[in-house]
């Protein structure tokens, strides 16, 4: 179980302070946006559909974070895996433009692990209160629980 210390978030969440304030946000077209292997962050890809229509009805809230890659014409994408497969989603429902520019954050190659692990600790707690609130004693028929 990967479990993290409210010390061990404030300190990253401070590492990705200082990291966002040195470096600058971007708008790069879809087609060059790719999913970094290094996004710390693992998930089925189930919930894609209502991410992704939740970005049609109210947009994307929250950029990528992202690294140049080395060919200088894609850059990976470190935090927003499961954004960027919505907004992909999006584009081949053609809902969205194919060259959709999307906002990013360009971070240094260095700091893409730390980037990636912070916004993975700042989003654990939502599947949490995703599932609800916690059944009540005589909530379901014959006192049991679910």
């Amino acid at each position: 179980m990967n479990t993290v210390t409210h010390q061990e978030t404030q300190a990253m969440h401070a590492v990705a302070t200082a990291a966002v304030a040195a470096h600058e946000l971007l708008l790069i077209p879809l087609p060059q946006l790719r999913p970094s292997s290094r996004n710390v962050r693992t998930s089925s890809g189930a919930s894609i559909p209502e991410l992704a229509s939740s970005i049609a009805r109210v947009g994307l809230l929250q950029n990528l974070t992202v690294t140049a890659t080395s060919d200088g014409e894609h850059y990976e994408v470190v935090a927003g895996k499961r954004r960027l497969a919505a907004l992909k989603l999006l584009a081949k429902r053609r809902k969205l433009d194919k060259t959709h520019d999307v906002p990013c954050l360009l971070v240094p190659d260095a700091s893409a692990r730390t980037v990636s692990l912070t916004d993975g600790a700042r989003h654990a707690p939502i599947a949490r209160t995703i599932r609800g609130p916690e059944p009540r004693l005589g909530a379901y028929p014959y006192g049991g629980m679910a």
